[in-house]
């Protein structure tokens, strides 16, 4: 799980914890995503995506909250709270409308346990993303 520290000063602010909310689908969990250095990568893109530990989230450079859903299709919708990114971290990751994976991403597997994805391993191929701000959230579809 990703360690929260205490909001400290020069500008980190405390969200609201991303959990799995009561009206939220059986197939939808609260994420953390952690992106470049703070991570342990380097580049752009999420270097990890874990499940929210219904913690409060603190707002600092490098780090976002969102939503994850698997889909009757198939596919992985990440829904990023734009509110929950320094804005640094939301030009350089979302500023162009796309979102970058410059190499192929592991989806953890509790994160497919805990949407009930039937696959033990899935892997999202590296490219660009689009990434529209739908009600101040970044939409991906996977």
């Amino acid at each position: 799980m990703l360690s929260i520290g205490v909001a400290a000063a020069g500008g980190n602010s405390w969200l609201p914890a991303p959990h799995r909310l009561a009206q939220a689908a059986e197939n939808e969990v609260g994420v953390v995503l952690t992106y470049g250095a703070r991570s342990g990568c380097f580049g752009s893109g999420p270097c990890r995506i874990e499940l929210a530990d219904g913690e409060p989230y603190v707002k600092q450079e490098g780090t976002a909250q969102g939503l994850l859903r698997y889909t009757e299709q198939g596919r992985l919708v990440l829904s990023i709270e734009a509110a929950s990114m320094m804005p640094a971290t939301l030009d350089r990751q979302l500023g162009k409308g796309q979102l970058e994976l410059p190499q192929a991403f592991q989806v953890p597997a509790g994160l497919l346990q805990a949407l009930h994805v039937p696959d033990t391993a899935l892997w999202l191929p590296p490219g660009l993303y689009d990434a529209p701000l739908e009600d101040g959230h970044y939409q991906i579809i996977f």
